[in-house]
């Protein structure tokens, strides 16, 4: 896959981030290619193994399971327009389109940073 300034990638740890510049050290000895990018206001150097995916747009990163806009996604469907839609119910009542996305928290993001009370 090839990454591009500008787009978004979704890492196999599961964080989303924004690619802001590229360093390909290619033609080196340790022909080692990194991507920086912009990740909740960080500037990180990724390694381009560790992306699993990498799109223009967001909404193509967003699995069931994540959180967009502080509710978990239910389904991901494309409509008779061919635009994609983020359900956030089960019964398809309230989705939302990627004009209309704000913040996205990914399942594995979750699951780290969640506390669990007592033994439940």
């Amino acid at each position: 896959m090839k990454l591009e300034v500008g787009m978004y990638v979704r890492t196999k740890s599961g964080k989303i981030a924004k690619i802001i510049n590229k360093y390909d050290n290619s033609g080196s000895l340790h022909n080692e290619n990194f991507v920086w990018v912009l990740d909740d206001s960080s500037l990180l150097a990724l390694h381009s193994r560790k992306v699993a995916k990498a799109s223009n747009d967001i909404i193509d990163l967003i699995e069931v399971g994540d959180y967009v806009n502080g509710s978990p996604v239910c389904q991901i469907k494309k409509d008779e327009h061919n635009r994609t839609w983020i359900y956030v119910d089960s019964n398809y009542k309230y989705g939302y389109l990627e004009e209309d996305i704000v913040d996205v928290v990914t399942k594995e993001q979750f699951d780290r940073e969640k506390y669990v009370v007592g033994d439940r």
